[in-house]
């Protein structure tokens, strides 16, 4: 570490990316910086809330973004969520509120395998200590519809079964290219989505070796619910979830890294940084009966969270980690 900054008050974002440019002295490399980060529909100096001016289109390609699409019975699921206190019952956990779908594409992509699109859905809070932050976790479901008084709505829906998930459809093209529009009726969904259809009880896998992940031997056990973290009082933010991954990599590929880098000292012949069932499962290759990751922690990925409501443009939700949740277990 060379150097560390102290301010007497928090620095906005426009300071912050201010003083990383003036620390650089390559003009090139400080032009390409700006460039890649102008994620601003407009200029602001605001602290914490840039929900009004982060738009999907200026993100970088490659980005994950996942868009979630209320229904007008209940269009700000998320600001009740978020307005939740803790509570010694923990009644706000059984408390499901509906979607009309739920979209995850990446930009830049005229068509990727790691998209999907969800027709009907649910969301919940997720965690106990972060209840009492102001950003909440959310937790989203898949196919399992809800039991009579879970499901949180107004007056919309008086059937609790209707919020059960209608299709799934994966590795689609990133339709309707437009976030204002969103597939909520049977008879709006094109020939093109109804081809990728995916029994929403399989779930969606979040990585595989066939959408270019090439550090998953195993592809992602597929899920029909994820927990979107926030983070808002760990300072690594969505890095830890990619620490995580590296992790994962780095202990389950010991024989190769020794090849590289002997570990002589750290772990010995007769030893291994794999789990024991990770070990079995190695041995007997195709032979093994579980054929997807086994993983010692978790397994996600990054994602900016969009919330569109009913004929309004998407607002900026933050940046979380979409995890595979510990309760599809």
């Amino acid at each position: 570490m060379y150097e560390i900054r102290g301010y007497r008050r928090a620095l906005s974002f426009t300071e912050i990316q201010a003083l990383y440019c003036f620390s650089k002295n390559d003009s090139e490399e400080i032009a390409n910086y700006i460039s890649n980060n102008r994620i601003f529909s407009q200029s602001t100096n605001a602290l914490g809330d840039y929900g009004n001016y982060v738009t999907p289109d200026k993100l970088p390609n490659g980005s994950a973004c996942l868009m979630l699409y209320s229904d007008s019975c209940n269009p700000t699921p998320w600001k009740e969520i978020n307005a939740y206190v803790l509570d010694e019952n923990e009644s706000y956990k059984k408390a499901r509120h509906f979607l009309k779908a739920i979209k995850l594409y990446i930009k830049g992509y005229e068509k990727h395998p790691r998209n999907f699109y969800a027709v009907n859905a649910t969301i919940s809070a997720q965690g106990t200590s972060s209840m009492s932050y102001p950003i909440k976790n959310f937790r989203i479901y898949f196919a399992n519809g809800v039991t009579e008084g879970e499901l949180r709505v107004p007056d919309g829906i008086s059937d609790a079964s209707k919020a059960k998930t209608k299709a799934l459809y994966v590795g689609t093209a990133d339709y309707p290219l437009s976030a204002n529009i969103s597939i909520t009726n049977e008879d709006e969904i094109p020939d093109e989505l109804v081809n990728n259809w995916v029994d929403p009880k399989e779930g969606y896998q979040l990585f595989s070796a066939e959408y270019g992940d090439t550090d998953y031997t195993y592809p992602s056990a597929p899920a029909n619910r994820f927990c979107l973290k926030a983070d808002y009082a760990e300072s690594s933010g969505t890095h830890n979830t990619g620490f995580a991954r590296m992790s994962n990599v780095l202990l389950r590929n010991t024989a190769a890294i020794q090849t590289i880098t002997p570990a002589s000292g750290i772990i010995r012949d007769d030893e291994s940084s794999m789990l024991p069932q990770q070990r079995v499962q190695n041995d007997l290759g195709n032979n093994a009966e579980w054929k997807y990751d086994i993983r010692a922690n978790v397994d996600g990925r990054p994602i900016y969270l969009f919330y569109v409501e009913p004929g309004k443009s998407p607002v900026y939700g933050g940046r979380y980690n979409m995890n595979n949740d510990k309760s599809n277990v």
